[in-house]
């Protein structure tokens, strides 16, 4: 077992400091594109083109839904398997909602309490993101001048 050094215990400290603080804001554009992704996501459920593809857009949901309702809480985000403790020590209401309404779609394809949750988080923000909404391509992706 490695012993502490100084060195070890200001990087311990800085880390604790940094976790505490939390996350930096998320700027405009953060938050749009997540608003956006969840909406096409939502569209993707409303009308699936088979039950294989509804699973997968609804697992792809469960992470995009989990990361804006806590990044716009200003609240550090969770991956996978952490999201469920990572909702429930923020906001365990919250958190019983989400585990039920994704059960339901998990277990029975029945996704209109997730798309119910998607409204709820999305709405501080206006809602569902589609009209009028464009993003510019990066430089380094788009096709060189002829």
């Amino acid at each position: 077992m490695p012993r502490e050094t100084k060195f070890g215990s200001l990087m311990k400290d800085l880390a604790s400091r940094i976790l505490e603080e939390g996350p930096i804001p998320w700027g405009q554009q953060e938050r749009e594109n997540s608003r956006y992704a969840i909406s096409d996501l939502v569209e993707d459920i409303r009308e699936p083109r088979n039950t294989p593809e509804l699973r997968i857009v609804v697992a792809n949901l469960y992470s995009a839904i989990a990361d804006h309702f806590l990044r716009s809480q200003n609240q550090w985000s969770a991956k996978g398997k952490s999201i469920p403790r990572r909702l429930m020590s923020v906001d365990p209401e919250f958190h019983k909602r989400f585990a039920e309404a994704f059960e339901a779609a998990f277990t029975s394809d029945d996704t209109t309490d997730v798309i119910r949750l998607c409204e709820h988080v999305l709405e501080p923000d206006g809602d569902f993101l589609f009209q009028g909404y464009t993003r510019d391509a990066p430089k380094e992706w788009r096709m060189p001048d002829a």
